[in-house]
């Protein structure tokens, strides 16, 4: 293989592993709401004394800037947004504050759709670093048997 060709998998192998991280801490996400069990509320709706069904905030529990900028980033790119941000309240509270703004739409549903799709994009994720981890290992261990049958 050429050193180009060596670049370009470890560059690929690179971006591939950090989205992969990405993905395994979103998915964590889950395995956290099913050991906490029913008492712990991991979501919870802030009342607002106005009656618009277009802007809410959410409360997160137990997350952090890991699910909150990746679901920021979906939910922004949904039409029907006018406004999606998130704080984390103090560095040692394990909350954020998730605020959506719409031009109509219910904000639950946005989020509902911005974390489906947020979980669809981590498995394409997971599934592309699993098929090119393969590749990889396939390609590298070919140019090892390749080597060694020159010597």
């Amino acid at each position: 293989m050429s050193s180009q060709g060596l670049r370009s998998s470890v560059l690929i192998f690179n971006n591939l592993a950090c989205l992969l991280f990405v993905a395994l801490c979103l998915l964590s996400f889950q395995e956290k709401m099913t050991k906490r069990g029913s008492n712990f509320n991991r979501l919870q709706v802030v009342e607002t004394s106005d009656d618009s069904t277009s802007c809410r905030t959410f409360i997160m529990n137990d997350e952090d800037h890991t699910l909150g900028n990746s679901l920021r980033y979906i939910i922004m790119n949904n039409p029907e947004v006018q406004f999606c941000g998130y704080t984390v309240p103090h560095p040692l509270e394990e909350k954020i504050h998730f605020r959506i703004q719409t031009y109509g739409s219910l904000p639950e549903d946005i989020l509902r759709k911005g974390l489906t799709d947020l979980r669809d994009i981590c498995v394409h994720v997971k599934q592309a670093f699993k098929g090119a981890t393969a590749d990889f290992n396939r390609i590298h261990s070919l140019s090892n048997l390749s080597s060694e049958t020159s010597n």
